[in-house]
């Protein structure tokens, strides 16, 4: 019966102590869903696209040159065998064991198969329009291709997944259960009565006292205490994903999580891959060892030509667009945002979860952006559009000569002005005249040397 007494007196205290632990938890005055044209009232996003779109070039592994250590167990231990038949001491075979199998693939001709990845630097603005009252806690952002037929998204330039740990501090509790029960009793008291018999006579006076003195109440006392102090902390940190990024050849996603005291109103810069989709194919000639310290080639067995095929995006008929949406959790402060910290403000939620409520039209690409960049030879710098280009029959194919960059272009210039030479390692330099739709091939002779630009063709 007393433990059962105990622990009603206890639930008071315990209820109060749970009460102030959860606190913090209860300054959520509400949530609410954004449906309708508001989603302008906290968060807006747009969409800046800055300079042209390049080629982009993904950095490629070096190749390096085999030896004993890139072999198998088996190639390594047959590879030392053979050196060492071979040598008759032992700086010899350590010597040779370090020897080079072979050497590199030949780099005298650089060989660029494909010209159809672009990287495009986009700026993503976000803006909250509510700034001094709440910040955005979440945001979630797609950017969609109308149309997948012209290009695909490929691939993010450094973009990484970013993890942010919060630390919120601790939270601690100290509880004290306890009370003391006291009980008073009155009963009748029980004891002695002080008596005094005092007697006068002749003999004189005789005193007889008997009996002791006691309190004529008795209290009875009986008491019960019981104390005891927890004291609990438990430190409170959470790691989470503040920037993230995931693609499919129609989509791009982000996501960005905010953190306490930290708003998501920033500007984003991207750097998108691209990759075209209507492709075609060209025959193009690379040259090597048309000068040698500064001086043309006379020997034409030192002049190296090799003939690759360059894949090329077909010309655009129109604009790149797409789709700009978002989703958000927008924290809005009610009161308290007055403190430095987020622990005592009472905030609203507003959410959208429907991106097609945010949903805007961009322009991704112009048409003329991802044309290719070649560049080739013209006789008549007076006239560049319509001007003849140079060709190079080789073995028998009028092949246009396109060159990857100015430089390359350039130089194939100063050749044949310094050499005076029409043929290139035997090959006849043609160019081309056009007639009534016709194309036919004429020699190049040196009378067109003051003539020759470089030239990007766009055709």
């Amino acid at each position: 019966m007393k433990k059962i007494f105990l622990l009603l007196l206890l639930i008071p205290i315990i209820g109060m102590a749970q009460t102030k632990l959860a606190r913090y938890q209860k300054k959520i005055l509400s949530e609410n869903t954004i449906t309708d044209n508001l989603e302008n009232k906290f968060v807006e996003v747009k969409l800046n696209n800055v300079p042209d779109a390049n080629l982009y070039n993904a950095s490629t592994g070096e190749a390096t040159k085999r030896n004993v250590f890139t072999l198998s167990d088996k190639g390594q231990k047959a590879f030392i065998e053979a050196v060492n038949s071979k040598s008759k001491e032992l700086p010899e075979l350590l010597k040779g064991i370090p020897t080079l199998l072979e050497s590199a693939p030949s780099a005298d001709i650089p060989v660029d198969f494909k010209r159809i990845e672009f990287s495009k630097k986009v700026e993503i603005v976000v803006n909250n329009k509510q700034a001094a009252h709440g910040r955005i806690a979440k945001l979630v952002m797609w950017l969609t291709l109308d149309d997948n037929t012209l290009v695909e998204f490929s691939g993010f330039g450094q973009l990484s997944t970013k993890f942010y740990t919060i630390d919120y501090g601790s939270v601690s509790l100290d509880k004290t259960t306890g009370f003391t029960l006291n009980a008073g009793v009155n009963i009748l008291g029980t004891g002695a009565v002080n008596s005094t018999n005092v007697t006068t006579g002749n003999n004189g006076t005789n005193t007889d006292v008997n009996g002791t003195t006691s309190s004529n109440t008795s209290t009875l006392g009986a008491s019960y205490t019981n104390s005891r102090t927890i004291a609990e902390a438990m430190a409170l940190s959470n790691t989470v994903i503040i920037s993230k990024g995931s693609l499919n050849r129609k989509e791009i996603s982000l996501m960005q999580n905010g953190v306490p005291n930290k708003d998501l109103d920033d500007n984003i810069n991207l750097e998108i891959i691209f990759k075209t989709v209507n492709n075609y194919s060209v025959p193009i000639l690379k040259f090597k060892g048309l000068f040698k310290d500064n001086t043309f080639t006379t020997d034409p067995s030192k002049i190296l030509i090799n003939k690759v095929y360059l894949t090329l995006p077909n010309p655009f008929g129109k604009d790149v667009t797409g789709k700009l949406s978002f989703t958000y959790l927008y924290r809005d402060i009610e009161s308290g945002e007055n403190s430095i910290g987020e622990f005592d403000d009472k905030i609203n939620f507003y959410q959208v979860k429907d991106r097609k409520v945010t949903e805007l039209d961009v322009k991704l690409i112009t048409q003329h952006e991802l044309l290719p960049k070649l560049y080739s030879i013209i006789t008549d710098p007076q006239n560049p559009g319509d001007a003849p280009r140079l060709y190079l029959n080789y073995y028998g194919q009028h092949i246009k000569l396109f060159f990857t960059d100015l430089t390359s272009a350039s130089e194939f210039i100063d050749y044949l002005q310094s050499s005076g030479s029409e043929t290139v390692k035997g090959f006849q330099v043609e160019y081309e005249k056009l007639s009534s739709g016709d194309v036919t091939y004429l020699k190049y002779d040196s009378s067109l040397l003051g003539n020759l630009r470089p030239i990007i063709d766009m055709r």
